[in-house]
Parts: structure tokens; sequence; C-alpha cells
């Protein structure tokens, strides 16, 4: 998510050429630990959210590590702001350092509280000073990430975060909540590829769409290998069925990734491997029915799957349009 040193320099270089003076990034954990950011110094830091799924041989080796490697943003590059959510772990102690901390919150009451109003299928309305706002995508965590990016407008503008909520309610998140109907089956293609967020979704579509849950979904090759216990946990208590499928498994066996999630799978009747993914969704198109909801997740708005052989082409919309379609599409 974060590239390297030598491909930031001349990016940056470019952007003030072109008169940019303010940029937003992602740092990642492990582009922090790589020191993929160092000597880039930030004015303002935000801290979104904590879940122990980036641990394992090629990341971080345990939780202590995984901790500080957040927390060094808020230490070694100069940020004299920050912005957290109040709800995620280890919020406060990530940015004890900080000079001038502010918090979000939809759970209690912080420096930008966002008060859930309703959720629906259409999104969710919350108020955030007693302005009400809306965003496109139901969910409470939604809201959660919608406080931290309006809390960092009025930062960096000096307005009141509150007057930017009506440019929120047009915004759409490419793979994220997307929904596809087809054959009478409600297929959604989200992002979500750790426990946290398999459940968090889960749970939001179940509440606006009660029908039979079907999960698919897998874990990167190389990396974040407790993050496979995590998600059978999370995919077997929130779905009623799970098939166990290929996600960017880089130079990793797919069916020794597969079979390290069926493995903690209490009820093996509920989950299967499926090694390719899109015959995973084809199967979990024929074993479902009219009404049933499928979940595509980790994939997201990617569009490649990256095996021993290189990034290949992958749409997961493509395949849902031809399922009815024997022929491949990717």
């Amino acid at each position: 998510t974060t590239p390297s040193f030598f491909s930031l320099a001349p990016l940056f270089a470019d952007f003030v050429r072109r008169g940019i003076r303010t940029v937003v990034m992602e740092v990642s954990s492990q582009a922090l630990a790589d020191g993929r950011v160092f000597g880039i110094p930030f004015f303002l830091g935000i801290f979104t959210s904590f879940s122990p799924d980036h641990i394992g041989r090629d990341e971080h080796r345990d939780l202590a590590e995984y901790v500080a490697a957040k927390r060094s943003l808020f230490t070694s590059y100069g940020i004299r702001t920050a912005i957290a959510n109040a709800d995620a772990p280890y919020a406060a102690y990530i940015i004890s350092d900080v000079p001038e901390k502010r918090f979000c919150s939809t759970e209690h009451p912080s420096d930008f509280y966002g008060r859930i109003l309703a959720t629906d299928r259409d999104g969710t309305r919350f108020s955030l000073f007693g302005v009400t706002g809306k965003i496109s995508m139901p969910g409470r965590y939604h809201v959660n990430d919608a406080l931290l990016a309006l809390a960092a407008a009025g930062t960096l503008t000096g307005r009141r975060a509150e007057s930017f909520l009506p440019a929120l309610a047009g915004v759409t998140v490419p793979g994220r909540f997307e929904r596809v109907w087809h054959g009478g089956r409600l297929f959604f293609i989200d992002f979500a590829h750790n426990a946290e967020s398999v459940r968090k979704f889960s749970a939001t579509v179940r509440e606006l769409y009660p029908g039979r849950q079907i999960a698919l979904f897998g874990s990167v090759g190389g990396r974040g290998e407790t993050r496979r216990a995590l998600l059978a946990e999370a995919a077997e208590a929130s779905a009623d069925f799970s098939v166990i499928t290929s996600d960017d498994p880089g130079r990793e066996d797919p069916l020794g990734i597969c079979a390290e999630i069926y493995a903690h799978f209490a009820d093996k009747t509920k989950a299967k491997i499926v090694v390719d993914r899109e015959q995973a969704i084809r199967y979990a198109y024929h074993i479902s029915s009219p009404g049933d909801v499928i979940l595509l997740l980790g994939k997201g708005h990617e569009t490649v799957q990256k095996t021993t052989t290189g990034a290949l082409p992958f749409f997961e919309k493509n395949i849902i349009a031809a399922l009815d379609n024997p022929s491949r599409v990717c």
C-alpha cells in the first residue's frame, strides 16, 4: 500500500513541479518497519484501526513489534497533531507522544463524536456537532472512517469539520460494500480481509439482508499467517457456509493456504475448499438459492490475482455477469 522510498522521492518531486502542496497517503506498518518513508516529515497523522493480522514470518514477528511499528509514525516523523479512532485498540497509546491529540468515536463522547441516527440499505445517517450527514455505505465502522476524514479536513483547512458533511453524501468507494444482483442472489464485493473486518461486514449485511449467507474468502500468501486461524473463526461464527479459496497466494502453495484455514473450522461441514477463485465463485452460486447472499471477500477494488506466474487479470464483477455461461471469463 505504501511505495518504496525510491518511488516516493520522484513522485513528490513531480507534485512540487505541479504546484501540489498537500499530500494524503497511507503509511502501512510494514512500510514503517522497512523505512520506506524515512526522512519524510508529516504534518498530521491519522490512526484508523488495529487488528493483529500482520504478524508472520515476512511481516511483524509478534504483537509488540506490530504495535511499535504503528506507533513509530507518531514518534519519529515530526507529527505535531494526531487524530485517532478512539474505538480502536491501542489508540490512546499509539498517539500518546503527540503534542496535540484528537479522538473520533461512534461509541462514546469524544472530540468528534458521530451519533448514529439510522442505517438502512442506502447508507448510514449520523450527526456531528448537531449537523446531520449521510454516507452511502451502511455500517458503524464506515462512520468511524468518515469521522477521521472530516476531522482531518477541518484540521488542515481551519474550517469546522461538520461543514464538510455535504461532500460525503455522494462518495462511493470501489470494492467496499459493492452490491451485484444475479440470478436472484445478492453478491457483495468487499475488501474485508481480516477477522475483524469480516465480522463487522457480515453482521452489517445480515442486519440489512437476512437471507442465507455464504462467505467466500482466502488469505494472502507469504504473510499474516496468524490471520488464517482468525479468519476461519470469524467466518464460521458469522456466515452460514464458507467457500475457502485463493487470494493473492503469490509464491506460496494456494492449496496449502486453504487447507490451513480449513483446519481451523470446528465444524468441517460449514466450509469447502475450491482453490481456483473463479471456480469458487461459480461453486458458491451453484450451491446457493434465490434470496441467498454471497460475500466475495478480500479482493474488493483489486483487479489482479497475484500468483507464482505473476499478476493475472481478475474481475469479480465480470465473473458474476458470466455465471450462467460455462466458459471462463478471466
